[in-house]
């Protein structure tokens, strides 16, 4: 059967950030899904699954209660690979869209006192798999290893770097080369595109013409 494509991007070089999974069009509405990356992959001990699903309840609350979120979440729930997680949003978005949103998200987790949401036998099929120090350890983890150092960064301040890209890029094997390239602090494999460091994704419009969404970690 042919690979659906999140299993082609190249988890080897994938690094901890916000990235944009896919894009779809239901009816007149385009809906993003987000890959939230808190850990390596294959490089670091993955979340067990008592810490996954308590952050899964407390994510999946506080965003349908967000003042400004609330209509546009449609999900947020772990990967089966126990290294992030997905958020499904209303709109044509990108990562720099969400960065304040999920932010916001991981402090509330990260600051979280009391009963955890739903953790009842009545409102969760498996309540007593969690852990909250553990899901307050993890939210803190990500944000100071990722979050706390995202910035925006001007599309001027990729410019210096283009003119090499697009050498490469007159060449068949253009993707090859370009995921060995060095750019701003590091590169992954992406569908179509090459993503920079934490989350921001570098497209090619043509052979020739580039085009920077967002942002990657403070130099």
């Amino acid at each position: 059967m042919k690979k659906i494509p999140s299993f082609t991007v190249n988890h080897e070089d994938l690094l901890r950030g916000i990235y944009v999974s896919r894009k779809d069009v239901v009816g007149e509405e385009v809906i993003t899904t987000f890959d939230i990356r808190t850990k390596l992959p294959n490089r670091e001990p993955v979340m067990n699954t008592a810490e996954i699903h308590t952050i899964e309840h407390l994510a999946a609350t506080f965003l349908r209660n967000h003042p400004q979120a609330a209509d546009q979440t449609i999900y947020f729930g772990p990967m089966g690979c126990r290294t992030g997680f997905y958020l499904i949003l209303k709109g044509d978005l990108d990562s720099r869209d969400v960065v304040n949103l999920i932010t916001e998200t991981f402090n509330f987790i990260a600051n979280y006192e009391g009963e955890v949401p739903g953790a009842s036998a009545r409102d969760c099929g498996n309540y007593l798999d969690m852990n909250l120090p553990a899901a307050k350890y993890e939210a803190n983890a990500f944000l100071e290893n990722t979050l706390n150092q995202i910035e925006d960064k001007h599309e001027a301040m990729v410019i210096l770097k283009t003119n090499k890209m697009r050498r490469l890029c007159k060449c068949n094997a253009m993707r090859k080369t370009l995921l060995r390239e060095e750019f701003c602090g590091g590169v992954t494999h992406c569908i179509g595109s090459i993503r920079l460091r934490h989350g921001a994704q570098l497209s090619w419009c043509s052979e020739v013409k580039f085009h920077v969404n967002v942002f990657t970690l403070k130099m």
